[in-house]
């Protein structure tokens, strides 16, 4: 078997599928979705159509290689969802989840928060371990209350002074040199700011004197 002829078999098989059952069969990630959503419903995954997708609120698929999210187009009333440790890239499905109150997407591939810029109810959100080398995206977020963003490669926060909901914010492991953006947001408080190594301890000591009520973890 060469590469080839097996991409060609592929693609056949994906043919017959199309002309016996009028659609192209089920990807791994598909499959992983359906079955979380079969399991929170108790409903075989295979049975689900598109009111059962609505019905539900809270959805977990942590640590299963999960990389294209697309079904979850389909779940316009989602509140709570957890998608840790994967392989996701590509935000653009969460778009229109107007609805999310909580996302955790800590560990996976994404680079570009554009697509979650407009979800106006969300609260806590978690991207830790990414690839995000700027948050300008965020500011949007007018609600977020709980902000993780740590080890990334972020060296400017200015974007966090938009959030004026902002209690605790994770930071740890980037490259954050200053902390003055963070000095305008009166209702901190919790900030995490370990292995930053642009951060010097009258910076500390300034931030604390301006933000008494905010406790730093540096």
């Amino acid at each position: 078997w060469t590469w080839k002829t097996r991409g060609a078999l592929v693609g056949f098989i994906a043919l017959v599928c199309f002309l016996i059952f009028g659609q192209s069969p089920m990807t791994q990630d598909e499959r992983l979705i359906r079955e979380a959503v079969g399991e929170v419903l108790n409903k075989p995954a295979g049975e689900l159509v598109q009111e059962d997708f609505e019905r539900v609120t809270s959805l977990k698929i942590p640590s299963s290689g999960l990389a294209d999210i697309s079904l979850l187009e389909r779940m316009q009333n989602l509140e709570e969802l957890d998608l840790p440790h994967n392989q996701i890239e590509d935000l653009s499905p969460l778009e229109e989840l107007k609805s999310l109150k909580y996302l955790d997407l800590a560990g996976n591939e994404i680079s570009d928060l554009r697509p979650i810029k407009d979800l106006p109810n969300l609260k806590m959100l978690h991207l830790g371990g990414n690839s995000l080398k700027e948050v300008t995206s965020l500011t949007g977020l007018k609600n977020i209350t709980e902000l993780d963003l740590g080890y990334n490669q972020l060296e400017n926060s200015k974007p966090l002074a938009g959030l004026p909901n902002l209690e605790v914010i994770n930071l740890t492991g980037n490259r954050i040199k200053s902390l003055e953006p963070l000095l305008v947001l009166g209702q901190l408080k919790l900030v995490v700011l370990e292995e930053n190594s642009g951060i010097i301890q009258t910076d500390l000591a300034f931030a604390q004197t301006r933000l008494p009520n905010c406790q730093f973890i540096w």
